[in-house]
């Protein structure tokens, strides 16, 4: 499934191994990728799906690997996409506290609209690991992005 989900988001966001002639590689920090991802996920949050792919994987990346793909999540994050839904900007909802509750609350929302929209299912699962990584501000961010994206499931 994963392997899929990860072929899928390669081709959708055009991704290519060579780069411009003389130009090195975009790079970037945990903290820059993380909010860029926020607040632009990208297509069923695959600026997220990301993320929490090369978070889990830091340990097995060099430096220079780690701040290549973090690049990389920014400039699909802050690059104009010819299709709309690619380019949805989020904006945190703002309440008081944020809480473990909250989270399952809106992840069960998307697991249970993920049986017939697999994109949700890949989705919860990269918001539930960033979840623990994130702080309170980081996560309004992703509460905001299940909920979007669980409203314009139901649509």
């Amino acid at each position: 499934l994963y392997l899929d989900r990860l072929t899928e988001f390669l081709l959708a966001c055009r991704f290519s191994s060579t780069t411009d002639k003389g130009a090195p590689p975009p790079v970037a920090t945990w903290e820059v990728a993380c909010s860029a991802a926020l607040t632009r996920p990208g297509y069923f949050g695959h600026n997220l799906i990301c993320l929490a792919w090369i978070g889990r994987n830091r340990s097995n990346l060099s430096y220079s690997q780690a701040q290549s793909s973090l690049g990389w999540v920014v400039e699909s994050a802050t690059k104009i996409h010819e299709d709309t839904d690619d380019n949805i900007t989020i904006s945190p909802v703002l309440e008081q506290m944020w809480t473990e509750s909250t989270l399952e609350a809106s992840l069960k929302e998307l697991l249970q609209r993920g049986v017939s929209n697999i994109h949700l299912l890949t989705l919860a699962d990269a918001i539930s690991w960033l979840w623990s990584d994130f702080n309170q501000s980081s996560r309004s961010y992703l509460l905001s992005i299940a909920r979007h994206y669980v409203a314009s499931d139901a649509a």
